[in-house]
């Protein structure tokens, strides 16, 4: 019977926990840098009296077809926009969003959906900018 040199058995067992190490290593790389790069900040509120909200996206763009087979901030970024006070509070009001997008190039496009309540609710009648 060949007997396996111990030499050999070290050299194994420390390949093997070096791609342990590695393989956590990205895991977690991979996970923070994906929550980094979320909304900032990722909701507000706007009252009939104001102030103006900013909200910066980090979400690269691109490589989806739609809102089905977006990935949250990698190909899409969501912004969480709350109404505050009553309907008759915005008797007469409207509430003005502004998207822009720095690319000197002009070459970014980039998809829009307004929902109603969350992400899940109904599209709002005008709440869809899809360009291809």
């Amino acid at each position: 019977m060949k007997r396996i040199s111990t030499p050999s058995v070290i050299g194994r067992a420390t390949i093997g926990a070096l791609f342990f190490v590695v393989g956590v290593f990205l895991a977690l790389f991979a996970f923070f840098t994906t929550s980094l790069r979320s909304a900032t900040p990722n909701s507000g509120t706007l009252s009939p009296t104001g102030p103006a909200v900013n909200w910066v996206g980090t979400a690269a763009g691109g490589g989806s077809l739609d809102e089905s087979t977006c990935v949250e901030g990698v190909n899409c970024d969501t912004f969480t926009l709350t109404l505050s006070g009553t309907p008759s509070n915005w008797s007469g009001l409207k509430a003005r969003i502004v998207i822009s997008c720095a690319d000197p190039s002009g070459t970014s496009d980039y998809d829009v959906y307004v929902h109603k309540g969350n992400n899940s609710g109904p599209i709002v009648p005008g709440g869809e900018s899809a360009h291809g």
